[in-house]
């Protein structure tokens, strides 16, 4: 893979291999100033900068796979949104929701704190992000004329050169070396021989009066991993104020047919369609995407707490909400059958109707 420059003040915050990000096997890093991807399929190209400015959104969910997935809306030139879906491959007996959620509440927090006061900043991106085609020599595939841009490529690696032994700082060594050993010597010859040329006086130990104070330990701290749907900022203005920073905006996916569970705490329950259910838990704000088009999508999920805080289910097709359901009820449930076929039906009669 191509090495990333860092700065002096650049500290990096995750780092995360294997994953794809739309179709590409890709490694990525963010650091306390950027998002940087890898392509790990051309390693001559240079690593790529996501700026916090220019992340708009930041969804979770799962894939068809029940892969776990993070999927950023990045804004371009020209007020366009372009979506890049990180996807979390999991090998077999490996869970990566915990890694996914973690990449998802840092992404949400350094957008939110960069982009309070102007909003999303326009970013310039290009391929393999975005559609495009490697020339004919550097991929080895048929090109369409249009070169990778010379900027994002990295020069050839050339072999270092081995440095000449330095004769002076073998001689160094040895004398360090020598000098060690002689003091270990005197030292050894102390310990064991000055015993027998000193002469005792026992003397007696006076007795012990002052109490002894129990030492209380120093608390340990422990790091407690925050879902992505629970974190909440507080920044700070340079008088010491907190103030309310603008939430990023939350869009629902505009393709496919998406099942959305909203609460605050735990959930347990099942979704997709007859004969095709997945078991899912999770918390927060979650997005499952189901493999049908018109099909019956079935959700029922149940709270795992007696709050009396509001379990939120919604069917989305294409972007568009299909059907809901809510309870507040402690310990409750949400069923919901969502029939897609109708749903276009009378999405086309109301359509001919107008």
């Amino acid at each position: 893979m191509g090495s990333p420059y860092f700065s002096s003040d650049e500290t990096i915050l995750l780092s995360t291999h294997n994953i794809v990000i739309n179709t590409i096997p890709a490694e990525a890093i963010l650091t306390g100033k950027r998002l940087i991807l890898v392509d790990s399929s051309h390693p001559q190209f240079r690593p790529h900068d996501i700026p916090f400015t220019a992340i708009e959104t930041v969804i979770i969910g799962e894939n068809s796979g029940n892969n776990p997935v993070l999927s950023l809306t990045v804004v371009t030139q020209g007020d366009t949104r372009h979506t890049l879906g990180i996807v979390f491959a999991q090998q077999p007996k490996t869970k990566r929701t915990g890694e996914r959620d973690s990449w998802a509440a840092k992404l949400k927090e350094l957008s939110v704190i960069s982009q309070e006061g102007h909003g999303a900043q326009p970013m310039d991106l290009a391929p393999p992000w975005i559609p495009g085609f490697l020339s004919a020599g550097e991929s080895g595939e048929k090109g369409s004329g249009q070169d990778f841009p010379d900027k994002y490529r990295n020069p050839p690696l050339v072999p270092k050169r081995p440095r000449p032994e330095d004769p002076s700082r073998n001689r160094t060594i040895i004398a360090v070396s020598a000098i060690a050993i002689f003091v270990i010597a005197i030292v050894c010859g102390v310990v064991f021989f000055a015993p027998g040329l000193i002469a005792h006086t026992v003397v007696p130990a006076p007795p012990a009066t002052t109490p002894v104070v129990a030492s209380t330990p120093t608390p340990v701290p422990v790091r407690t991993e925050i879902p992505a749907a629970a974190v909440t900022l507080q920044p700070t203005t340079t008088t010491g104020i907190p103030t309310v920073p603008t939430p990023v905006q939350r869009v629902v996916p505009q393709t496919g047919v998406w099942v959305r569970i909203n609460y605050i705490g735990n959930f347990t329950g099942s979704v997709g369609t007859a004969g095709a259910m997945r078991e899912v838990a999770s918390s927060g704000d979650t997005y499952y995407q189901i493999p049908t088009v018109d099909g019956v999508v079935e959700a029922t999920i149940q709270k795992l707490d007696s709050s009396g805080n509001v379990l939120t289910i919604e069917v989305y097709n294409n972007g568009n909400l299909i059907k809901s359901g809510t309870t507040r009820t402690p310990d409750g449930e949400v069923d919901i059958h969502a029939d897609l076929k109708a749903a276009q039906s009378v999405a086309a009669s109301q359509t001919t109707g107008t």
